[in-house]
């Protein structure tokens, strides 16, 4: 858990390892156990397929656009963890591409964020459910206006998706399984990667319903994983 904020000045500098593994997790028996984002995998995704198409009509190279994007992904979302931790970015080694496409996301998140009235409890958490026997990593631990706990978890891709909901409500269960405060609001925010500025926040609602279709997603990676 991130809980280690420098307060108004600035008095570490972050850097952004942009060729790191996956992150590895293991349960409480030290065995390795699959994250979120592998387990949801397995799903159908449409949309990518159509994206792929689209990449194939235009002659582009769908490895390279999609390894770029992935990219800028990573720096924009250092660059918000950085802010959020009262640390300065480091950007030497990033080229000025991403780092102007990075911006046009990190501006979004930081307008996005300064009307929300949000304070941040803790940044990138990793988390283990040994109920699901998966691991994941939050984005942003926060509290509202009002007090009340919030998971905020950022978007750099072309839309939302419903994967995306089972994830963040995978999230605040795994949280839940080991707290004892419940997070009252799941919040996924879509920044964009272009000079549009345009943020796109979405409250999942129907929590109960995700976290039953991410269980029963996860059996199933279970189930598959066996079959050779």
């Amino acid at each position: 858990m991130t809980t280690d904020f420098i307060p108004t000045e600035y008095a570490k500098r972050y850097t952004v390892d942009m060729v790191r593994a996956h992150q590895v997790y293991k349960n409480s028996a030290g065995k390795r156990v699959p994250g979120v984002t592998t387990v949801l995998g397995i799903l159908e995704k449409p949309g990518l397929l159509k994206w792929a198409w689209r990449m194939g009509q235009d002659g582009k190279d769908i490895e390279k656009v999609r390894d770029e994007a992935a990219a800028i992904g990573t720096v924009s979302h250092a660059r918000v963890e950085a802010h959020l931790r009262g640390m300065e970015f480091d950007a030497s080694g990033i080229t000025l591409e991403r780092m102007t496409q990075s911006g046009y996301a990190f501006d979004g998140f930081l307008s996005w964020w300064e009307r929300e009235g949000y304070s941040v409890l803790a940044t990138e958490m990793q988390l283990v459910s040994e109920r699901w026997q998966v691991g994941g990593t939050l984005d942003i631990l926060a509290r509202d206006r009002d007090g009340a706990l919030v998971l905020v978890d950022i978007k750099t891709s072309n839309g939302l998706y419903r994967e995306h909901r089972l994830q963040v409500a995978a999230y605040a269960a795994m949280y839940e399984e080991t707290n004892d405060e419940r997070i009252s609001r799941l919040v996924i925010v879509r920044i964009p990667k272009d000079e549009s500025g345009v943020v796109e926040p979405v409250e999942v609602v129907n929590r109960a319903d995700c976290e039953a279709a991410f269980a029963a997603v996860a059996s199933a990676y279970r189930a598959l994983s066996k079959v050779r």
